[in-house]
């Protein structure tokens, strides 16, 4: 009798060894899987662009300077197909001046159907990175002129 015993705790101190050693292999190979992750997505690096490249600019939604409620506020609307996503100021002029600079960009393309518009304050700001991009000796290409594009696009040369 006294074997009996002994030969369930073995077999139970067996099986409980076994799911311990796959459970502390299946999570360290989820752990793995996170690390390389990672470390892809840090080195990446940067996107190739080509030579003669253009970049098209699509303005959604309102322009506004900072974007207004909380980012749950945001999450929502966005999950409801409530309301266009504004696009930033900043965020505009930051590519625009970027693209002025860059020799591989030799045109933009305004892209502007779902342009909400915005203050005059704001689409001159705009306006003026679009003439510094055009005195860089680059191309500006309207691909709408809908009434609240007026502004930006009568900056384009065709």
């Amino acid at each position: 009798m006294s074997s009996v015993p002994g030969l369930l705790r073995r077999a139970f101190s067996g099986f409980w060894s076994a799911l311990d050693t796959s459970r502390r292999v299946f999570f360290n190979l989820i752990f793995l899987i996170v690390l390389a992750f990672i470390i892809a997505v840090i080195f990446k690096g940067s996107p190739r662009i080509d030579e003669k490249t253009v970049l098209v600019l699509g303005l959604t939604g309102k322009l506004v300077e900072q974007r207004s409620g909380s980012t749950r506020e945001q999450l929502l609307s966005e999950v409801q197909g409530g309301t266009k996503e504004p696009t930033q100021l900043r965020d505009v002029l930051a590519v625009l001046d970027a693209a002025a600079k860059d020799l591989r960009i030799e045109r933009v393309v305004l892209t502007l159907d779902e342009f909400d518009g915005s203050g005059p304050a704001s689409l001159h700001e705009v306006a003026s990175a679009l003439e510094r991009f055009k005195d860089a000796g680059k191309q500006v290409v309207r691909g709408a002129a809908l009434q609240p594009a007026f502004l930006l696009s009568g900056r384009a040369c065709q």
